[in-house]
C-alpha cells in the first residue's frame, strides 16, 4: 500500500544525491510492504491482533472477532490478551515499546466489548468472562475497560431476567393480534379465515412495506459469525443460542411462504376466490421486487410454485393473463430449480 510522507521530515535531494542545491523533490507518498496473517493457531492469531509496529491491526481485528468462534472461545482469546499485558507490564517502565503494545491490547479489548458484546454473553448468572476483565481491569488499573465491563455486565443481567437473547430478538406475534382462528389446524374456521383476507389491490403496497419492514429488523440484528457454515452445519447440536439471530430470518421467511400457501390451500374455497388470492399475492411479489426485497419476494414465489398451489390447474386458468405474465417474470429471477419447492429448516 502506500502511505503519505511527513513534509517536516523529507529529506532534501542534495542530501540524497550529495549535491549543493536546497530543494526537495517534491515526493508525497512512499511504498509500504505489509504483512497479514491467512491462517495460523489461536496462540498466533492472537498475537497478531498488534501489528509488527505494535499498533492494533484494524484489519485483523475485523476479520479475527467475526470469525474466531469457529475454533475458540472468547475466554481463550481473553486470556491470550491479558496473559501478553501482564508480560508486558514488567517492561512498561524501561520500554516505550512495551507501552505502546500494552495501549494497542487495550484498545483491542474496549473494541470488542464495543463491537462484539454477545460474546461476552453466557448462561451462567455470575457471567464468569466479563467478571474475570474486571478483575483484570482493576489490577491494572484501566479506568477505561472496568465500567464498560461492569456496565456490559449489569446489561446482560437483565436480559438473562427477560429470558435471554433470544427474547430480543423482535418477532411478529410481539405485535399481531391474535383472533380465535388463527390456528392453521382449525379446518373448522376455513370459512372465517377466507372472510378475512382481503382480496382487493388497495393495500398490495403496505403489504409489501410491512414484509420489507420485518425483513429489514431481523436483517440488522444478524449475528455475522453465526453465517458461518461451521456453526450452521451444527446448529442441532449447539442450540438455538448459538444461531438465533440467523434462525429469525429463516422463521420470517417460513411464516411468509406458509401464510401465503394457507390463505389459497383453504378448504370449501372456491376456484374463483383462490385465483384474487394468488393475482394479490402476485401483485404483492411485484411490490417487493419494487423495493428490491428479495427475500420475502423468494417467499411468495416459492410458495406460489409450491406442489399444493402448483396442482389446482383450475385456480390458475382464472389467473389474468398479464399476472400470470409477470409472475414468471419474477420467477425468472432466481433459479427455477429452487422455487419448486419451499425448504422448511
Amino acid at each position: 500500500r502506500y502511505r503519505p510522507l511527513d513534509p517536516d521530515k523529507q529529506p532534501l535531494s542534495s542530501e540524497m544525491t550529495g549535491g549543493g542545491g536546497g530543494t526537495t523533490d517534491h515526493l508525497q507518498w512512499e511504498s509500504v510492504k505489509e504483512r497479514h496473517i491467512k491462517a495460523g493457531s489461536l496462540d498466533k492469531l492472537v498475537e497478531c491482533l498488534i501489528g509488527p509496529d505494535n499498533v492494533m491491526d484494524s484489519r485483523h481485528f475485523q476479520v479475527f472477532f467475526a470469525t474466531y468462534k469457529a475454533f475458540g472461545k472468547p475466554f481463550e482469546v481473553l486470556e491470550r490478551l491479558q496473559k501478553r499485558y501482564a508480560t508486558m507490564e514488567e517492561d512498561a517502565g524501561a520500554s516505550t515499546q512495551a507501552l505502546v503494545t500494552q495501549n494497542s491490547i487495550r484498545s483491542n479489548l474496549v473494541c470488542w466489548l464495543d463491537m462484539y458484546p454477545e460474546d461476552f454473553y453466557a448462561t451462567d448468572d455470575d457471567f464468569v468472562i466479563l467478571s474475570k476483565l474486571v478483575e483484570f481491569a482493576c489490577k491494572f488499573r484501566l479506568v477505561e475497560l472496568r465500567p464498560k465491563a461492569m456496565k456490559l455486565r449489569q446489561h446482560f443481567k437483565g436480559v438473562k431476567a427477560d429470558g435471554g437473547l433470544m427474547a430480543r430478538v423482535l418477532s411478529r406475534d410481539q405485535h399481531a393480534i391474535k383472533f380465535g382462528y388463527e390456528n392453521p389446524d382449525a379446518v373448522e374456521n376455513a370459512g372465517e379465515r377466507a372472510k378475512q383476507f382481503d382480496v382487493s389491490m388497495g393495500n398490495c403496497v403496505q403489504i409489501a412495506e410491512q414484509l420489507t419492514y420485518w425483513d429489514a429488523t431481523l436483517f440488522k440484528e444478524v449475528i455475522m459469525h453465526q453465517c458461518q457454515s461451521s456453526v450452521w452445519s451444527r446448529r442441532h447440536k449447539l442450540g438455538a443460542e448459538r444461531y438465533y439471530t440467523v434462525k429469525a430470518t429463516i422463521d420470517q421467511f417460513n411464516a411468509v411462504s406458509q401464510r401465503v400457501m394457507t390463505y389459497v390451500v383453504l378448504p370449501e374455497c372456491k376456484a374463483e376466490f383462490r385465483a384474487k388470492v394468488i393475482t394479490k399475492w402476485i401483485e404483492i411479489a411485484k411490490e417487493l421486487r419494487a423495493f428490491k426485497k428479495f427475500s420475502s419476494l423468494k417467499a411468495v414465489l416459492s410458495s406460489l410454485q409450491s406442489e399444493p398451489i402448483h396442482r389446482l390447474k383450475a385456480t390458475w386458468t382464472l389467473v389474468p393473463q398479464k399476472y400470470l405474465t409477470a409472475f414468471r417474470e419474477l420467477s425468472a429471477i432466481f433459479d427455477s430449480g429452487e422455487l419448486s419447492i419451499v425448504i422448511f429448516f
